[in-house]
């Protein structure tokens, strides 16, 4: 079994991206925040969390592009085992609540269960 590596600095921009090869930028305060609560509730045996609200600008909240508005996640966990794919959706919705009232507009998910490794597309 191939875990996800926790990942929350700097990386490449995925393949197609409009940065080409730059880097996209470090997680802020909420991005951090939202790490910290999802790794601290769910115990990932791997995840990646990038914030996307660069490509978002002008949407919701956004509209300089200097917002943490748009999040992309990829997990791993045990707890997801026997779920399917809306109740785990549930499961990080329930735990980003405050989130996802407030600051949060966007958050694009892959989650696995420990058994699903190979079906993990994990972004580059």
């Amino acid at each position: 079994m191939k875990n996800i590596p926790l990942d929350v600095g700097q990386q490449e921009s995925s393949p197609g991206s409009p940065l080409g090869p730059a880097l996209c930028p470090p997680l802020g305060p909420l991005g951090q925040k939202i790490y910290a609560k999802l790794h601290e509730s769910l115990a990932p045996l791997g995840m990646h969390l990038r914030d996307d609200s660069h490509h978002h600008i002008g949407h919701a909240g956004n509209p300089d592009g200097k917002g943490e508005t748009h999040f992309l996640l990829h997990m791993t966990a045990e707890k997801f085992r026997g779920l399917s794919r809306v109740q785990r959706q549930r499961l990080v919705h329930a735990v980003l609540a405050q989130e996802m009232a407030g600051p949060l507009h966007a958050l694009s998910m892959q989650l696995y269960a420990p058994d699903e490794a190979g079906e993990q597309k994990i972004p580059q």
